[in-house]
Order: C-alpha cells, then sequence, then structure tokens
C-alpha cells in the first residue's frame, strides 16, 4: 500500500485560494473576452451550430458506416491474435486480453459516440423534416446492432482467453456478471479505475460548469444546460457515495 504524505494545513489554504484565484482569472477574463466581442462571437456560434444541425445526418451516416467497418477490423483481429495464442503462455495471454479489451473499450466509444450524435439527428427532424435524417437513424439503428454482435463476438474471444470469466453482452446484468467472474487483482484495478474516473469527472464537471457560465454571456441558455449537469454531477456523488458505504457495510476491503 503506497503511503502519501498529507498536505499541511496552510499549503491546503494556499492550494484552494489559488484555485479561487484561477477562477476567477478565467471568469473575468472571459466575461471581459465577451463583453467586448460578443456579438462577433455570438454570430460564430450560430453559424456553428447550424452547420452541425445541417450535416449532423451526414456525419452520423459516415460515422455508422465507420463504426461498422472499424468494429469488424478489430474482431478479425481479435480472432487472429486467438489463432496466434498456444494456449499455454500467460504471459501472451496477459497481453492479448489488454488488448482484447482495449477493442471492446473502442467499440463501447463508438457506440455512445453514435447515441449522442443521432440526438443532435433526432432534434433536427423535429425542426426541418428530410429523408437524409431518415437515413441517418436507419443507419445508426444498424449499426449499433452490428457493434453490439461485434462486441459479444470479442466478449467470447476473452471467454476462450479466460474460461472462468462470465457475462452476456446482451444481458442488462453483464457488468455485474463479468465482475463477478473477476479475481480480486483484477476488481482492485476496476475499483481504482472507477475512484480515479470519479476524481476526474468531478474536475471536467466543474469545467463544463465554467463554459456553460461563459456562454450564458452570450446566450441566453436558460437552466436546462444547469439541470442536466446539475442531475449528472450530484447522480454521480450519491452512486459514489451510496456503493462505497454499502460495499463497507458487507465488510469489503
Amino acid at each position: 500500500m503506497s503511503k502519501m504524505k498529507e498536505t499541511g494545513r496552510k499549503a491546503g489554504f494556499l492550494q484552494t485560494g489559488l484555485m479561487m484565484l484561477i477562477g476567477a482569472i478565467i471568469g473575468g477574463g472571459g466575461s471581459m473576452l465577451f463583453f467586448l466581442y460578443g456579438e462577433p462571437l455570438r454570430e460564430s456560434l450560430k453559424r456553428l451550430a447550424f452547420s452541425i444541425f445541417r450535416f449532423s445526418s451526414i456525419a452520423l451516416i459516415i460515422l455508422s458506416i465507420c463504426s461498422c467497418l472499424i468494429s469488424t477490423f478489430l474482431v478479425l483481429k481479435a480472432r487472429k491474435k486467438h489463432k496466434q495464442w498456444d494456449g499455454e503462455e500467460e504471459e501472451q495471454a496477459e497481453q492479448i486480453a489488454k488488448s482484447y479489451e482495449l477493442y471492446q473499450a473502442v467499440m463501447s466509444f463508438l457506440s455512445v459516440f453514435g447515441i449522442c450524435l443521432s440526438g443532435i439527428v433526432i432534434s433536427d427532424m423535429y425542426r426541418n423534416y428530410s429523408m437524409a435524417n431518415n437515413c441517418a437513424i436507419l443507419c445508426f439503428a444498424a449499426a449499433t446492432l452490428w457493434i453490439l454482435f461485434a462486441m459479444d463476438r470479442m466478449v467470447k474471444y476473452r471467454k476462450k482467453l479466460n474460461p472462468e470469466k462470465k457475462g452476456n453482452i446482451f444481458s442488462w446484468n453483464y457488468d455485474k456478471e463479468w465482475l463477478a467472474s473477476c479475481d480480486e487483482r483484477e476488481r482492485m484495478q476496476v475499483f481504482r479505475a472507477g475512484y480515479a474516473v470519479y476524481v476526474k469527472s468531478n474536475i471536467l464537471y466543474l469545467i463544463i460548469f465554467i463554459c456553460l457560465i461563459l456562454t450564458s454571456v452570450i446566450f441566453d441558455l436558460g437552466i436546462a444546460p444547469f439541470l442536466v449537469l446539475l442531475v449528472i454531477w450530484c447522480s454521480q456523488i450519491l452512486m459514489f457515495t451510496y456503493y462505497s458505504r454499502k460495499r463497507c457495510m458487507k465488510g469489503e476491503e
């Protein structure tokens, strides 16, 4: 267990003051910049939003096609690595397992990217009905199924590499089943990664909040963006606290 010295009280106050000063500089400087160049920035952001809506359907079609090609390539690459494995060398098996994990993460990223982009297309459909938007949604649906089956193949290769692993990608209990089949070292890696994501996400949400404040100087954003950020941020804190207490009550280390 690594030992880390506790930050002193004075150093803590200095760090807090420094963060507040940086926030004030960013907020004040950004507000001054938007006050001086607010109109050009407003027009630029409007043109950007118009371009995003205009080309969102084409972007979703291209993303869907690329997602299918990339997921197919990764599955074929995973099959090739499995065939090259002699079934005995543990070091090679560990390297292959890391590759499989990376491939599956890439597929998940493409899927989430497509979901978010499809939201833009769907919101545009209510404003401007077009065949391009319909085609984009159909391509997205087909690509989502393709990626899902590709991830299923990837899970099967991971099971062949580690027969003790369990989990069905088509089940909503997949993550629980997979985690339950991991050993203590793998679980510890997952929990440490989850805590690191929790800490970094709080910083990301703070940056998003500052960006929303600065953008509100130009546009009337209303309360919707802040409410969404509130729900996401508070939900993460509450879920992290709940599951941390739950593990402590079960006596898990």
